[in-house]
Formats: structure tokens, C-alpha cells, sequence
């Protein structure tokens, strides 16, 4: 295929506003194609909406149903929200699909996110109010331990959606190199963040008295960023190296959370030119989880001094490049 589509991929770090930007300003965007997580659904959630088998870790495994509702998409020209949620569906579970080591028929869905793609990317091509298109997910920056808690998971899988993402788009010329956007936040802020997101996870789940504690999920962190440094949670605290590998496969447009709070103009701050200038201000806040804050005061001291007393905290400042 032959196209001209520039892919826009925005990385939610956790607890850097994902939220408040899926729901208010992503869905607001008049010239760019975006397929995004819905704010507060869950993608396994979202999958059984649409009927689609999954397992209990929430891996999609049925590849026939997939490519039979991508064919369904061929035609449709993407032109409702459920058509759009149904392709980055698509896309978001078989890169992540992808990023696991052990999976038979790598092939067939590698052109299945290759299909999926060049869908995308036809949609954009011939629409005339379209600059390019946008894949926006927290998905795209979970490592394996930050889900699981679990270093045996660090074993079950090779890279991260967005590498995959990347490869898929460059290796098939659907267009220019991927533009990367991501927030960046405080590291020791944004490490207790990820902890709280962990403990939040596992309460709504009903698993609360089977979550680790601070010090235990931290020295788990640790020992899976020494192994592969990007299977951690604590990857997207380590500013400079977070940068460094997504480097590798696109254009990369990092900024900081204080940054993004203060902006007056969000849409030109991720990167997406040409759209109206809207401040962050403007949007109420999202996403807060008032039954952790004693939780939060407790894990923060833990935490803090866990990292001092590792030799980590000094190494996240020297590497700490936004607020």
C-alpha cells in the first residue's frame, strides 16, 4: 500500500491525565482519526461488549474472529464511534498479542496488525478533514510487571505495543516515521502513582488482602527493570531511558506532567497540530481514588525511602528531565 498517513501514538504513562485527555480532549479532535481507549472501560470489558473471546489475563485468542470483524470494517469507511472502538481494539490487543514470547502463528497475526493498520490509514488517505491519525492507550506503556506484580512475567514477553506498533507501520510503508507523544512526571511521584494504581486494581478486583506491599512490589520493580529494563514499572520514571527507547522507532515528543497542567494549549503540547487551543484548565479533574489517600500517605514513606536506601532515587534524578 501506498500512503501518505503520519501515525500519531500517545503513550498514557498511568496517572499522568490519560483519563482527563481520553475523555475530553482526544474525543474533541476534528482533524485526526482516533482510536482510543474508552475512559473507564477496560479493554477486556470493551472485548466482551463486542462478543470477542478472552482469557483471564485478558489476551484475545480467537485470530478468526478478529480478521472476520476487520473484514467487517473494510467498507464501512470507520465512519461511527463503535466502528472506531472495534478497529483500535483491533490493533491495541494484537500488539499486545505480539509482545508475548511464547506465541504460536506469529506470522498471520503480524499481518493481521499489518491489515489493521493500512485500514486506518486508507480511512485517513482519503479523507479530505483528516491529517493523520492517532492511537491513544495506557496500554501502550504497561510493561509486564507493572500489571502482574509477577517477575515470572517478565519472561512472557519481548517488547513493548509500541515497538511493535512501530514496526508493523515502517516495515509495510504505510507512512512517515510514527510521531511518540508521552507525559512524564516527578519519578518518586510517579512510582507511588503506579503503586497506587497496582493496590486500586487489585481492591476492584476484589483480590485487596492478595496485593503485595510497598516494599514487597518495589523490590519485584527493581529486580525486573536489572533483568530487562523495560518489562519494569519503574521504566517510565527513568526519564532519559524512556526516551531512549522510543527513540528507536518513531519521533518522540516527551513533556512533563506540571507542563501539561499548566498548558493553555493541550492539543499543540501532545503534538497534534492544527486543532482548537484549549487549556487544561478547562477540563475537571479525573480519576482520583479518595479510599487510597491513606493508603497513599502510608506507601509514600515506604516507598521514598525504599528507593533512598537501594541507591535508586539518586540514579531517577540524575536521569529526571520533567515535573
Amino acid at each position: 500500500m501506498t500512503a501518505d498517513c503520519t501515525l500519531f501514538l500517545h503513550v498514557g504513562p498511568p496517572r499522568t491525565a490519560t483519563t482527563t485527555l481520553q475523555k475530553y480532549v482526544l474525543t474533541s479532535a476534528e482533524h485526526y482519526l482516533c482510536l482510543q481507549k474508552r475512559a473507564y472501560r477496560s479493554h477486556n470489558a470493551a472485548a466482551q461488549d463486542e462478543g470477542l473471546q478472552t482469557t483471564n489475563v485478558g489476551y484475545i485468542v480467537d485470530y478468526n474472529d478478529f480478521i472476520s470483524r476487520l473484514e467487517s470494517l473494510q467498507d464501512r469507511g470507520l465512519a461511527s464511534t463503535d466502528e472506531k472502538d472495534l478497529l483500535f481494539l483491533i490493533i491495541n490487543e494484537t500488539a499486545g498479542i505480539l509482545c508475548r514470547q511464547q506465541l504460536h502463528s506469529r506470522r498471520r497475526w503480524q499481518q493481521l496488525l499489518t491489515q489493521a493498520l493500512g485500514l486506518a490509514a486508507r480511512v485517513v488517505v482519503c479523507g479530505s478533514e483528516y491529517r493523520g491519525m492517532v492511537i491513544a492507550s495506557e496500554s501502550l506503556s504497561n510493561t509486564p510487571l507493572a500489571i502482574t506484580g509477577k517477575l515470572s512475567s517478565v519472561y512472557d514477553s519481548i517488547t513493548l505495543p509500541t515497538q511493535v506498533i512501530c514496526d508493523a507501520w515502517k516495515a509495510n510503508g504505510l507512512g512517515p516515521l510514527p510521531c511518540i507523544s508521552f507525559c512524564l512526571r516527578d519519578p518518586e511521584e510517579y512510582v507511588l502513582s503506579r503503586y497506587m494504581r497496582y493496590s486500586a486494581n487489585k481492591m476492584m478486583r476484589g483480590e485487596g488482602r492478595t496485593a503485595l506491599s510497598p516494599e514487597e512490589w518495589l523490590t519485584v520493580q527493581v529486580q525486573g527493570h536489572k533483568l530487562k529494563p523495560w518489562s519494569s514499572a519503574l521504566f517510565p520514571a527513568y526519564h532519559k531511558s524512556y526516551i531512549r527507547y522510543h527513540s528507536q522507532y518513531g519521533f518522540v515528543r516527551p513533556y512533563g506532567f506540571r507542563e501539561l497542567l499548566a498548558s493553555e494549549d493541550v492539543f499543540d503540547l501532545i503534538g497534534l497540530a492544527g486543532e482548537r487551543r484549549v487549556a487544561f484548565s478547562a477540563f475537571p479533574t479525573e480519576n482520583s481514588f479518595p479510599t487510597l489517600m491513606e493508603v497513599a500517605c502510608d506507601a509514600r514513606k515506604r516507598i521514598c525511602g525504599l528507593l533512598s536506601n537501594l541507591q535508586i532515587l539518586s540514579q531517577l534524578h540524575k536521569e529526571q528531565l520533567f515535573e
